[in-house]
């Protein structure tokens, strides 16, 4: 996952459009109708869909913005590669 509840969060991926888009994340709602099953994210407003519009999104569309130092937490429950030198 990559987004948390209450994170401001910006569009990454979006076939309609929505790229750089910055929304908020309300609520974790599972799978919904982001096209696919999917993890998905309840958004703060309605984002254009290339049918209807949509109040839900994947979480592989977005990445969180967190104030903090910087450092991607994905390495912190996957670990780093092999081979990478830090």
């Amino acid at each position: 996952m990559n987004c948390k509840p209450g994170d401001l969060a910006v569009i990454v991926r979006s076939i309609a459009g929505n790229e750089g888009r910055i929304v908020r994340c309300l609520e974790f709602v599972g799978p919904g109708d982001d096209q696919k099953l999917c993890d998905c994210w309840l958004l703060d407003q309605q984002i254009p869909g290339t049918l209807r519009p949509l109040r839900v999104i994947s979480d592989s569309k977005l990445r969180p913005i967190r104030d903090n130092n910087g450092e991607d937490e994905t390495l912190t429950w996957a670990g780093k590669p092999e081979g990478v030198k830090a």
